[in-house]
């Protein structure tokens, strides 16, 4: 049995360590139910992603890794970083549905109704109806299975890292919404998930680089923290994270936006 929390620890996890613990079927939440694989999402089967599921996961975990390097993360954060982008998108193993979807054949770009045309940055493309797989609330289900479902205790993972995870997971796709449309996200960790989360993502040629509000928001969640302009406590409505004021080590708690 593979520890893989322990890899996480001591800087021996990447994107190649999951991809052989998952073929190892280490990560039985990754196989489970009528959804035998994270290998059945193909490239192409969700609007949202050019790359397979596989593909984006191992991305993921692969820049959060690169970024928690590249920012000098401490070990407390970078640990965190890691574990959520390893467990993210779990929730897609059990959210996994059809649905009928307007889809640009050029760039790839989902619409809920039909338009004349794509025009995403320019797009010649009209979209056609197609069905594609979509994961509503795959995050809320992810967090979910991550506190519940016996992820965090097979690991091992104590308080605050263990509501500190199940938050990230449980906001990841809200805080990426949020910094795509210039607002603030409080959690520097979520910041860095996200940023992850867009790097492990291959778009089409009209969709183009993603990532410029990254560092900034990154660099602006980290200064507020640093100047102790958060404590404690709740991030967005309905988020269980920052039950108690500290994470165990003398640093204040989080708030994802107050500001």
């Amino acid at each position: 049995m593979v520890d893989i929390f322990e890899q996480i620890r001591d800087s021996k996890w990447d994107g190649k360590a999951f991809r052989v613990a998952l073929e190892a079927g280490e990560l039985p939440e990754y196989h489970g139910g009528e959804l035998t694989s994270i290998f059945e999402h193909e490239a192409g089967e969700c609007p949202h992603h050019m790359e397979s599921l596989l593909d984006h996961v191992s991305g993921v975990i692969h820049y959060a890794v690169e970024l928690a390097r590249g920012n000098e993360l401490g070990r407390y954060d970078r640990i965190t970083l890691v574990t959520a982008a390893t467990w993210h998108d779990v929730g897609k193993m059990v959210t996994r549905a059809w649905k009928a979807r307007y889809v640009c054949p050029v760039c790839g770009r989902s619409h809920h109704s039909m338009p004349a045309a794509c025009r995403t940055n320019g797009c010649p493309g009209v979209p056609e109806e197609r069905e594609v797989v979509g994961y509503h609330e795959h995050q809320s289900a992810g967090a979910s299975i991550w506190m519940w479902g016996n992820i965090a205790d097979r690991l091992g993972v104590r308080e605050p890292m263990r509501s500190h995870v199940h938050r990230l997971i449980a906001c990841h796709s809200d805080a990426h919404e949020r910094m795509m449309s210039g607002r603030f996200v409080g959690d520097p960790v979520a910041v860095l998930l996200s940023w992850a989360d867009e790097l492990g993502k291959v778009n089409a040629q009209y969709v183009g680089d993603r990532t410029d509000p990254f560092p900034r928001a990154y660099e602006r969640s980290r200064r507020m923290v640093n100047h102790g302009r958060y404590s404690a406590a709740e991030g967005p409505s309905g988020d269980p994270a920052g039950q108690s004021g500290d994470h165990g080590d003398g640093r204040p708690g989080r708030r994802w936006d107050r500001g």
